[in-house]
């Protein structure tokens, strides 16, 4: 499963919205078109992270009104940390 939505926006766009959005947005993320690519192509489990401030771009950009993370995050909150250190 990917890591995030984005070839689940993606692929939702008509061909001729898919190949502009496909070079268009790299260029807003301020990356490379290879580096979008991976991001596209990024599993749950991998280590590698897309930096959060892209993250938010592509929410915007895709008018997300959920996540655009595929996964949950395990973290325990502060107070129970907190709670488990004394």
């Amino acid at each position: 499963m990917d890591k995030y939505k984005i070839n689940y926006y993606l692929e939702r766009l008509d061909r001729v919205s898919y190949k502009a959005a496909v070079r268009i947005i790299p260029k807003i993320l301020q990356v490379c078109p290879h580096t979008f690519h991976k991001y596209r192509s990024l599993k749950v489990g991998d280590p590698a992270d897309i930096p959060y401030g892209r993250v938010k771009k592509l929410e915007i950009l895709f008018q997300a009104k959920d996540n655009m993370e595929n996964y949950s995050h395990d973290t325990k909150g502060l107070s129970e940390l907190i709670r488990t250190c004394r």
